[in-house]
This record gives structure tokens, sequence and C-alpha cells, in this order.
């Protein structure tokens, strides 16, 4: 998936913004790959639930975790 900028010419986060890891907190901006988010255990966690399904039940991953998902807050 291609980062569109915004009309601020910033690229738009592809995931997300309720998606969080260890690595979530140590970024200057939003993450833009799975790369800059995720670390080697790939643990990661809805910011809505606190657990690793979102508000639909459904598994978190950056993968899943993107437009179209009936909870995705853009």
């Amino acid at each position: 998936m291609t980062n569109q900028p915004t009309s601020s010419g910033l690229p738009v986060a592809p995931f997300c913004p309720s998606l969080r890891s260890k690595k979530f907190y140590f970024l200057e901006g939003p993450a833009l790959t799975e790369d800059e988010l995720l670390d080697a255990s790939n643990d990661c966690w809805c910011k809505e639930t606190q657990q690793r399904v979102g508000p639909d039940a459904e598994p978190v991953s950056p993968d899943d975790c993107q437009r179209g998902r009936g909870c995705f807050k853009g």
C-alpha cells in the first residue's frame, strides 16, 4: 500500500490509529510500515479494547487494522 501524502504533505499511516505495540511508543510520528510498528515479538493490541482483538472481536495486526475494517478510525 502506498502512503499518499495529505494536503499538508505528510504521509498518511495505513494503520488504524488505535493499533498499539511496544515500538509504537518510541516513534516520532505515525508508523508507515509494519517494520516501524512491530518488534521481534510481533505483539500488538488495540488501544480501544486493550486486548489482541478489536472492538469487532476480530484479531489485531497491521495487516488487519487498515481502512475498510468496521472499527477502523481514520
